[in-house]
């Protein structure tokens, strides 16, 4: 058993990775603080990792078309799906409302498709809030105040 010095909780050796420079081999912290310092970094410094991003991507062009090759190859479903509703959307048979349909806003809207299967059925959402339908656990990082998000 270790205690992490950042939750202050006991938790078994196995819940920390490892750090070769530390008298026991393990990290000061947990895997679970670990994790959300990261994320808080990655967010904090969220320009710059996507300068980075964007950086690699061009140094790595060949990767990045396999990998785009890839994902167009396992989610064809999505891909129709999206292709399909901008096409209804372009004949004028659907319609995009003007306001986010979780918090009211009124910004760019982006269509969420809660099941592939059905493409003309989506929740229109605010950027924020579609993040949040896809990653709910970085709520505390978005720099908008979603407190008016339920």
């Amino acid at each position: 058993m270790k205690k992490c010095i950042k939750c202050g909780k006991m938790k078994d050796e196995s819940e920390f990775n490892k750090h070769p420079k530390n008298s026991d081999g393990l990290q000061l912290y947990c895997i679970l603080c670990d994790n959300e310092s990261s994320r808080a970094s990655y967010f904090n410094n969220l320009t710059y990792n996507r300068l980075k991003r964007k950086e690699w991507q061009k140094k790595n062009a060949e990767k990045q078309k396999e990998y785009i090759k890839r994902y167009q190859q396992q989610n064809k479903h999505k891909i129709n799906a999206r292709s399909l509703l901008n096409y209804y959307l372009k004949k004028g048979d659907v319609i995009k409302p003007l306001y986010c349909e979780k918090c009211g806003e009124q910004e760019k809207l982006y269509a969420h498709h809660h099941d592939y299967s059905k493409p003309l059925e989506v929740q229109w959402l605010c950027k924020n809030c579609h993040i949040l339908e896809h990653h709910p656990i970085i709520e505390k990082y978005l720099k908008r105040d979603m407190a008016g998000v339920k």
